[in-house]
């Protein structure tokens, strides 16, 4: 049985074309409804043939006249662009003869009879040509076109319009900016049904969605001129609340982006590098249930590279100590132009370390650890894994690899404040006083009400917590070690307790640093904030670093521009700008990648466990011996530790005699060999390896992480 959908009203021929030459069409939103724009009516029918395969007729009629028709072939649940006369026509199945949308996209010069082309302009911008015609006939609407069309009216005058089209033969020729990549021109996939064009959402307009399975995906193939910065504009949907889609351009990852709940389409800008010609734009689900309606790009409005690099130089403390100072001198002088490379892992010497050292013959210049294991509840909870309880080892793992002259950075999982609940996940196992609990942590307590009651027994419990973790990096300050400090992270996504409410992980967030700073005198914090959204920034006042965690898939190695230069646009809104890391992250990032594309992470630290086994190693080795990542033997120190250097704070010059010849001044780029005595300044100082870290058995004087 034949089942016809007629989608468009005719319209007379006189109406359409005083429409299309005196008047912009209906541009709510960008969509041009087929009616208005060529006085046509596309009708379909789908007959099933044999297996997965199907006959599709197409007419197209101008009033009772049919002007045009065809017949293909299409598959079950598909979709197309079809060419039918002087038409072209898009049309989407469902089943295997049902018919879900059918609308002209463009009309060829068919219905026009216009005056003669009298004066050719000469064009001189690259662009598209949106409709190609015999000569004479002037230009036809695109249904992206928003502007009066370029050619000569009936009056025979020439029209042009601000976005300088010019005329190749009759049809328009384009600068890119001006090209809308919509729904019916993207390439589409996935789970069987749960992507595909949709237009019942909202009246008369085309949207991808409901991108339902991680496996779905939308594809748009863009052209730009030359290669260089862009930005990427893509008309988001949700009506399902907050979602999260990934970015990836010529299938290199951009990150992650955020899609808003809201009642129509808004358009999401992300800074991207595109190469000259054809770029591919893949947007998939990291929070499925969402729409995408176009893409479009254009040159960037601002310098976002330049705003990046207008950031802090000072530390939020201001009473910050000379080891903090040193350490975060040396990431800004590299902040832009290098990388430092980093490592999650349990220990100095673990499966990981030993995987980048065997495929690279370099270590890591940062350690990642964690406080997790130091805690002040009492009796461990032995039905719990091994790794949530036992020997406190990090803070000594810290102060070795700080005497052998490696950065230290410190995250904190702490568990929720009740005493015997070893948890820190909203939604994971939750086990008290060894018995398995199968609730969700946020339905045994709710930080928001707990930390409001100043006298109540969790919230006394989580400050005895802080206060029992800054016992142990006071110890580190007094060992002379400088921290990354980066608690409460990833707040925003929710899966931590201490994500449940914005407003108190705020408060939490100030309470710490104010504690910290203020009450215990660590000076040697380097506060690292890493929420993940904008709505959880502390102020600048509260932070040093900004970083975010980005777990691309096994072998991708796209700098994650779009996620970089995002949160430089929030920075900038904000008032403020920072220096921008990747705190955590599964493969690393290839550094030609973060070069050409200007998006310099600060440093990395992939995730310990397998995630250093998602870069392969060949890409190991190219990035841990590249001039522009800094590793462990990369990090240049000054020589001189504790009263020695903090007595040269004053001093204009400094100058290091060795005999009777100064070899250095300021400070130490390489290896020296020392006697046992030295001059500085014309005073005798004698050298010792407690003065000097990092000095090898042979006397010869390494980089020192002091």
């Amino acid at each position: 049985m034949k089942k016809i959908l007629s989608l468009v009203l005719v319209i007379s021929m006189l109406l359409t074309l005083a429409i299309l030459v005196t008047a912009n069409p209906d541009k709510t939103n960008g969509f041009v409804p087929a009616e208005e724009m060529y006085g046509a009516a596309a009708e379909a029918n789908v007959i099933k043939q044999n297996g997965n395969t199907n006959k599709l007729e197409i007419t197209v009629a101008v009033g009772d006249e049919i002007v045009a028709s065809g017949s293909f072939i299409i598959k079950n649940n598909s979709a197309g662009e079809f060419e039918v006369g002087g038409f072209k026509v898009y049309v989407s199945t469902y089943g295997n003869d049902k018919i879900d949308v059918i609308f002209i996209t463009h009309a060829i010069c068919a219905l026009h009879d216009w005056a003669e082309i009298t004066v050719e302009p000469t064009c001189t911008l690259e662009g598209y040509t949106t409709n190609i015609c015999g000569k004479g006939c002037g230009t036809a609407y695109d249904r992206w076109d928003y502007t009066e069309p370029t050619g000569h009216d009936f009056n025979g005058n020439w029209i042009e319009n601000r976005y300088k089209e010019c005329l190749n033969g009759c049809g328009a020729v384009h600068t890119f900016a001006d090209r809308y990549y919509t729904a019916e021109t993207a390439r589409i996939g996935g789970t069987a049904g749960s992507n595909r064009i949709w237009t019942t959402e909202l009246a008369g307009r085309s949207l991808i969605g409901r991108f339902e399975n991680g496996s779905d995906f939308a594809e748009f193939t863009v052209t730009v001129p030359e290669d260089g910065a862009y930005d990427l504009f893509i008309s988001v949907y949700s009506p399902f609340g907050y979602k999260v889609a990934r970015l990836a351009v010529n299938g290199q990852g951009q990150g992650d982006f955020e899609i808003n709940g809201t009642n129509e389409p808004y358009e999401h800008m992300i800074g991207v590098y595109l190469r000259e010609g054809e770029n591919v734009i893949r947007i998939t689900p990291s929070w499925t249930w969402f729409f995408v309606e176009y893409v479009r790009v254009d040159y960037p409005a601002v310098d976002l590279y330049a705003l990046a690099m207008d950031f802090d130089r000072m530390l939020a403390n201001p009473d910050a100590d000379a080891n903090a100072y040193r350490l975060w001198n040396f990431i800004i002088d590299n902040y832009g132009r290098n990388v430092i490379s980093g490592q999650q892992s349990d220990r100095v010497v673990t499966n990981e370390t030993n995987a980048i050292l065997n495929a690279t013959g370099q270590m890591p210049a940062i350690l990642g650890l964690d406080m997790m294991r130091y805690t002040q509840t009492k009796s461990p909870n032995t039905g719990l894994a091994n790794w949530a309880v036992g020997e406190k080892y990090a803070v000594n793992e810290a102060l070795k690899w700080h005497d052998i002259c490696g950065i230290v950075t410190f995250c904190w999982h702490l568990y929720a404040p009740i005493s015997q609940l070893y948890q820190f996940y909203n939604d994971g196992e939750v086990k008290l006083n060894n018995t398995l609990i199968n609730r969700r942590l946020d339905s045994i307590f709710n930080i928001k009400n707990e930390w409001a009651n100043k006298n109540g027994e969790i919230y006394n419990h989580l400050i005895d917590e802080m206060d029992y973790i800054a016992g142990y990096l006071k110890e580190l300050r007094d060992a002379g070690v400088p921290i990354l400090w980066r608690p409460f992270h990833e707040a925003s996504g929710g899966w931590f307790w201490w994500g449940q409410d914005r407003e108190t992980y705020l408060d939490m967030w100030k309470f710490m640093y104010d504690r910290y700073t203020n009450v215990h005198g660590l000076t040697n914090l380097i506060w690292v904030w890493n929420g993940q959204n904008k709505d959880w920034f502390p102020g600048a006042e509260y932070c040093d670093i900004v970083g975010t965690d980005i777990y691309a898939s096994a072998n991708d190695y796209g700098s994650q521009q779009g996620s970089y230069y995002q949160i430089v646009k929030e920075l900038n809104e904000a008032g403020t700008m920072k220096v921008i890391t990747l705190s955590e992250n599964g493969p690393i990032p290839d550094i030609d990648n973060m070069v050409r594309e200007k998006a310099l992470w600060s440093y990395w630290c992939v995730w310990g466990g397998g995630f250093v086994q998602q870069t392969s190693n060949t890409q190991l080795n190219k990035m841990y011996n590249d001039p522009r990542v800094i590793t462990y033997d990369d990090l240049p120190w000054n020589i001189l530790t504790g009263d020695e250097a903090d007595a040269l704070a004053d001093l204009d010059a400094v100058v290091l005699t060795v005999g009777v010849e100064p070899v250095l001044q300021g400070l130490v780029t390489g290896n020296l060999t020392l006697p046992a005595t030295g001059t500085l300044n014309g005073s005798v100082i004698t050298w010792s390896s407690d003065k000097i870290s990092c000095i090898a058995n042979d006397g010869t004087v390494n980089p020192t992480a002091r």
